[in-house]
């Protein structure tokens, strides 16, 4: 008797913490959601939009270190830069040294072509220091 209700708590247990990761789940928007991005850009491979789309990149820094990305776009003129948002990680505390965010910028494609931005994760006064880590998206815009 006491083993079958130690395995029915334990199984309530296991029923409780399903449902509670689930629905976190389902309840916490992304970050492309919530900045409206019809496309989500992805590093090796070439990423397709069409003249209209917003387009997002998604990365991950440390702004308490000094590290932070920073971004060149060639041939310049198919996107026009939108905005960038940080969000904190929950249960994160952002004034903690090295708490991570997620940041994203967003674009809206213009023009059609082919087009690459790169990133590159480095302090932004060490101008004479290699980055510590370089991406690189390309995007082909369509009609």
């Amino acid at each position: 008797m006491r083993l079958r209700v130690t395995l029915s708590a334990v199984l309530f247990i296991l029923i409780c913490f399903s449902w509670a990761c689930a629905t976190d789940n389902a309840t916490s928007p992304s970050y492309p959601d919530m900045m409206a991005c019809s496309t989500v850009v992805t590093e090796f491979e070439v990423n397709e939009a069409i003249v209209g789309d917003s387009i997002c990149v998604v990365l991950e820094e440390n702004p308490s270190t000094g590290y932070g990305w920073e971004y060149t776009e060639g041939p310049e003129g198919l996107l026009d830069f939108v905005e960038t948002k940080s969000f904190e990680r929950e249960g994160v505390d952002p004034k903690m040294v090295g708490a991570p965010i997620t940041r994203v910028w967003k674009f809206s494609a213009v023009k059609e072509g082919e087009v690459t931005l790169t990133y590159v994760y480095r302090r932004s006064w060490e101008t004479d220091v290699e980055p510590v880590e370089t991406m690189e998206y390309l995007i082909r815009i369509g009609r």
